[in-house]
């Protein structure tokens, strides 16, 4: 069934022209249920850089992860803009494009420095565990070898990740999502010297 927002244009165009909207159609994510994590290499998976035409599935994949509410606080309507990337796993196994993880990453400052920040990752909720934010994170250190990004302090599963991939505490933060939970800045470890 689609689903019809109305957006605000501010997102889109100039503030001269803020009173305008636009209707955007999308339909839920659809994605295939894996059993278990696949043994050896993805061999369904595609990881490319995305584009700003991946923004619609994008911003349903962030809202299949994460809630409606990224709908208005997501990272979705920052792709297409200057100097912000977008990585996007995509399942290969069927004809049409199915999105089933996303990775958006753009200049932030982290202890007076310009770096590469990645602002939001995201896997399907049936793809997780597969090893697909494992692939695209490989794929955006192979172009951004130093890198930061927050998590939150209680999700083990990616700290792991992260921590495999080889990102290392940075530092904490307390009550730094607005739910009052706590943070953890990751950074690769060659960035250690920014302390």
């Amino acid at each position: 069934m689609d689903v019809e927002l109305l957006i605000a244009k501010r997102l889109w165009i100039p503030s001269s022209q803020r009173n305008n909207t636009m209707t955007i159609q999308f339909s839920p994510v659809q994605t295939q249920q894996t059993q278990s994590a696949p043994a050896g290499p993805l061999t369904f998976l595609q990881v490319r850089r995305g584009s700003k035409g991946d923004r619609p599935e994008v911003c349903r994949l962030e809202m299949a992860c994460f809630g409606r509410a990224r709908l208005l606080f997501g990272l979705w309507w920052l792709i297409g803009k200057p100097k912000t990337e977008l990585w996007v796993a995509e399942d290969t196994t069927t004809p049409e494009k199915n999105l089933v993880g996303y990775v958006i990453l753009y200049p932030n400052e982290l202890e007076h420095t310009m770096l590469p920040y990645v602002g939001g990752v995201g896997v399907t909720t049936e793809q997780r565990k597969a090893g697909i934010g494992s692939q695209m994170m490989l794929a955006v250190l192979a172009e951004h070898p130093q890198l930061w990004l927050h998590v939150r302090a209680s999700n083990v599963a990616a700290i792991r990740l992260y921590q495999k991939l080889g990102l290392a505490e940075f530092k904490r933060i307390e009550k730094f999502y607005s739910n009052g939970e706590g943070a953890l800045i990751l950074a690769t470890m060659d960035l250690s010297n920014l302390r």
